[in-house]
């Protein structure tokens, strides 16, 4: 089984993912941290076991603009 990083991630120095685990969009996995299961997208996970800690972003305003600014500076010559 693959480990699947999605686009726009963040993965701390000493991470340790699992095979067969999802990391979605635009996540981040704290130093040191041992993922064993799939990430939610635009959220911060850590620990060992690694647990969801927060949200990436404060309000969806917030995320759209992330998301707005990610797709006109990297997805430029990939369509």
């Amino acid at each position: 089984m693959k480990v699947v990083i999605e686009d726009d991630v963040l993965v701390g120095y000493g991470s340790i993912i699992l095979s067969g685990v999802r990391i979605g969009q635009g996540s981040i996995i704290a130093a040191g941290s041992f993922v064993t299961r799939n990430v939610e997208p635009f959220s911060i996970y850590g620990g060992v076991p690694a647990r969801k800690i927060g949200e990436r972003f404060e309000n969806e305003t917030d995320l759209e603009e992330h998301i707005r600014l990610y797709n006109q500076n990297y997805k430029k010559g990939k369509e």
